[in-house]
């Protein structure tokens, strides 16, 4: 009798350790079936509640599809940033996901709000472009196909 559904190993697609912000690839290790490898992708990370990052830290899942869901998601935003380029407080909403523009300092930023729209990620340009050419090149080096 198995105790386990179904096990996953979270591979790492894209990190951005200062805000504790990742890119993540559910690896099936241990299926009780002999269903194919899934190709779900996650975007989550830490956000925290008080002072402390032990006592008050929990994980927050922002986004969460299969490979082609995941780069179309990833994509999207770098239209949407391109298109309101200069604009602050535009909402969309990407795949049910709210995405809103800030700008601050003279720099646009993108909001990527979780599912309950309480808490969300801060994203600039750079990691908006790293995070879906590190996504590329893990789908083509696993051969996951994204497109």
């Amino acid at each position: 009798m198995g105790v386990f559904s179904q096990v996953y190993n979270l591979q790492t697609v894209y990190e951005y350790g200062q805000m504790s912000f990742y890119l993540s690839h559910w690896k099936v290790i241990d299926s009780p079936t002999d269903s194919t490898e899934y190709d779900t992708f996650s975007l989550w990370g830490y956000q925290r509640y008080g002072e402390s990052w032990v006592d008050n830290a929990y994980e927050v899942e922002y986004f969460k599809g299969n490979a082609k869901d995941t780069f179309r998601f990833l994509n999207e935003l770098i239209i949407f940033r391109k298109r309101y380029n200069d604009k602050n407080k535009y909402v969309a909403y990407i795949q049910g996901v709210k995405v809103k523009t800030q700008y601050l300092w003279k720099r646009q930023l993108l909001l990527v709000f979780d599912k309950e729209g309480k808490v969300a990620v801060v994203l600039d340009e750079k990691m908006n472009t790293a995070m879906l050419d590190n996504f590329v090149q893990y789908c083509k080096k696993n051969n996951i196909a994204y497109q």
